[in-house]
């Protein structure tokens, strides 16, 4: 993701379906060695950051940091990407090299861990490892990656990295144009050149969707044949329900949705009572749906309840309610489960199967409820976080993924269906964002000009059919936005003037400031870019061009930076330009052994005073200060002449530190 590189074309080979894999075992290293953030990515136990200095993870919010980059399990540096759940972690990596006087990109590949780092193997095709073809944005679901590749195009891998095939916007048209310019190594159509992705699964499981932002506008991929063949949630009759689909011409499977165990050890009358829509899609079809019971954990089932199959039981509106006596097996036993067992016949050469909705399961002993579930609370789909106390077994093997898409939807600026001021702002987008506020879906884009257009960022409401400028950056509206991120109906810009968050119908913004960390002695300069952001459990990070911040719940921020040679003093940058550094200015470092008081001053090449930058303050030991900045001016607030001066680091402890540094304008 993120930063935006001139690339030239050149002739390349042909593209290769499966790319070239190594595994590394190495470990990482301790610490941050960059303060240049361009991408953040989690997963349920960990934080993730892509840097300039590699890939660096938490595990305890950011206490300690372990670091993986090149020679420590990655195949380079300069972190390109990132994308994160808990099947794993995904890095993508590039490096510049010097052809023709030209400075250009190359891809190092994509890297994955599924151990929070401590193993890694890298996959290397064409799409990501040849000139301007690189990850610029990673989405992952489940063991699915999409990757936005700019030259290499919009791939994707559905069996964790070992094969990939490009998505075309002209896909399903009668000539795939897109294919033909990319196999053929000519990389004229901008359609072809992707700089972001997102994944969208709020119409799920009906439909599965990608978002890719290119240099030709928005394209939306739809898979709405996508195979919804396990236990997931499911929008239904007055709410949700569990649900499984056996509609498929080549899976088989035997799925099992099992309760929470309950106690009928004082019971005698003891009833089952659930809704259910059982839908048989052909007559005769082999598929069956088995409620049955269970006194030894799941270990075996010998009672069954009730089989469905041959027919439609209840309706999508109005579903079966089905009391079910099962006291001659429950009574007096102190742990009793109930599954719902599907299973699907043998594939035919039509969709020969059927679906089954259960909902308000519940478990009653003596009029007494032990355990209902209406399965309203949160739950992933394909069995992703099942209510609490509830198992899902998948026996059908990997989820299948359709090769072409069912509709794709072309969102140019230059759609004349639409007026002016509801279009695209910009045809070149280099970021996207899918929200889901209860059952209202927004999708924001950051833009670019691409020959018309401006630099801002807007959001749709209608899948993209008309957009809403936010009004970001002033008067004008201009703004490079970066990334996104959301709580409900709140959300985070991460953008080249600073970090925005706004909330309801986005008339006004707030730009945040004031990342101070008074623990650590250090700070994020207010209105330095960010690059990156995200929301985990109501804590927002931001990454960008000055370290990273962490929300606290006082309102305070953590800051983290680079520890480059904790243990010494110096000025960084230096040489340094008081217009084009971040800090607006130069940082003085230094760690003091013991509590005590500094005072900082400037010297010219002749050791005549120029400024003090801080005088007496208080600094901890053993705690790095890294928040003491001069600005390039002398006492009198007056830019100093290029050349070297000299910084004085006096402390009460009685060391008189000194150090050069260079000014530059």
């Amino acid at each position: 993701m993120r930063k935006l590189t001139t690339v030239l074309i050149f002739i390349l080979p042909a593209a290769t379906a499966i790319g070239s894999i190594s595994i590394s075992l190495q470990d990482g290293i301790s610490g941050l060695t960059s303060n240049s953030v361009i991408d953040i990515a989690h997963d349920s136990l960990s934080i993730w950051l892509g840097s300039g200095g590699g890939a660096a993870v938490t595990f305890d919010d950011g206490e300690t940091w372990t670091l993986y980059g090149e020679d420590h399990g990655l195949p380079g540096n300069e972190v390109s990407a990132l994308a994160g759940n808990d099947r794993g972690v995904w890095v993508a990596t590039s490096h510049s090299e010097t052809i023709s006087g030209e400075s250009i990109p190359f891809g190092d590949g994509i890297s994955l861990t599924t151990d929070g780092g401590a193993s890694w193997e890298t996959f290397t095709p064409k799409q990501v490892t040849w000139p301007g073809m690189l990850s610029y944005d990673l989405a992952a679901y489940d063991s699915i990656l999409f990757s936005a590749c700019f030259y290499g195009g919009l791939i994707r891998s559905t069996d964790f990295g070992v094969t990939w095939e490009n998505l075309y916007p002209s896909q399903l048209d009668s000539i795939n144009s897109d294919s033909v310019d990319f196999n053929n190594d000519i990389f004229n159509r901008l359609t072809n050149r992707f700089f972001s992705v997102q994944v969208d699964t709020t119409a799920f499981p009906d439909t599965f969707s990608v978002w890719g932002g290119s240099a030709a506008g928005i394209t939306h991929f739809f898979f709405t044949t996508w195979n919804a063949f396990d236990w997931h949630h499911y929008e239904s009759w007055d709410g949700h329900v569990a649900r499984i689909s056996g509609g498929s011409t080549s899976n088989t499977n035997d799925d099992w949705l099992i309760s929470a165990g309950a106690d009928f050890s004082g019971a005698t009358a003891c009833t089952l009572f659930f809704r259910h829509y059982y839908e048989d899609y052909l007559a005769g079809n082999e598929d069956s749906a088995l409620v049955m019971l269970s006194d030894d954990g799941g270990l075996s089932w010998p009672e069954t309840l009730a089989v469905f199959t041959n027919g439609d039981f209840g309706g999508f509106f109005s579903p079966d309610s089905q009391w079910i006596d099962i006291s001659s097996f429950a009574a007096g036993k102190d742990s009793i489960n109930v599954a719902f067992f599907y299973v699907k016949g043998v594939p035919s050469f039509v969709d020969n199967g059927g679906n089954w909705q259960v909902d308000d399961i519940t478990f009653s002993a003596d009029d007494s409820v032990l355990m209902n579930e209406s399965f309203e609370g949160e739950w992933g789909p394909y069995g992703n976080n099942p209510p609490a106390g509830w198992t899902i077994i998948d026996n059908d093997g990997a989820e299948t993924f359709n090769t072409f898409p069912d509709s794709i939807y072309h969102i140019t600026r230059d759609d004349t269906t639409v007026t002016d001021s509801l279009k695209l702002p910009g045809n070149f987008v280099v970021a996207l964002g899918v929200q889901m506020e209860d059952f209202t879906e927004r999708i924001w884009a950051a833009c670019r000009p691409a020959f018309s257009g401006s630099f801002r960022v807007a959001y749709s409401d209608n899948d993209g059919v008309s957009w809403h400028q936010a009004p970001i950056g002033g008067i004008s509206n201009t703004v490079e936005g970066w990334d996104f991120s959301f709580v409900d109906d709140t959300v985070y810009v991460a953008t080249g003037d600073g970090l925005y968050m706004s909330s309801g119908d986005y008339s006004s913004w707030t730009l945040l400031s004031g990342f101070v960390d008074l623990d650590d002695q250090t700070f994020y300069q207010d209105n330095a870019p960010f690059f990156a952001v995200d929301v985990v459990d109501g804590v927002v990070w931001g990454g960008g061009s000055d370290g990273v911040v962490r929300s606290l719940p006082s309102g305070d921020w953590d800051v983290f930076r680079s520890g480059r040679e904790p243990e010494n003093h110096y000025a960084y940058p230096s040489p340094f330009s008081p217009f084009q550094s971040t800090r607006r200015g130069t940082t003085i470092h230094f760690k003091p052994a013991s509590d005590t008081r500094a005072t900082i001053g400037i010297y010219d090449i002749n050791l005549e005073s120029v400024k003090t930058v801080a005088s007496r303050i208080f600094r901890r030991g053993g705690v790095e200060s890294d928040d003491i900045v001069w600005d390039g001016t002398n006492d009198d607030g007056e830019l100093v002449a290029n050349g070297v001066y000299f910084y004085r680091i006096e402390l009460d402890s009685g060391d008189d530190l000194w150090g050069k540094v260079v000014v530059v304008k």
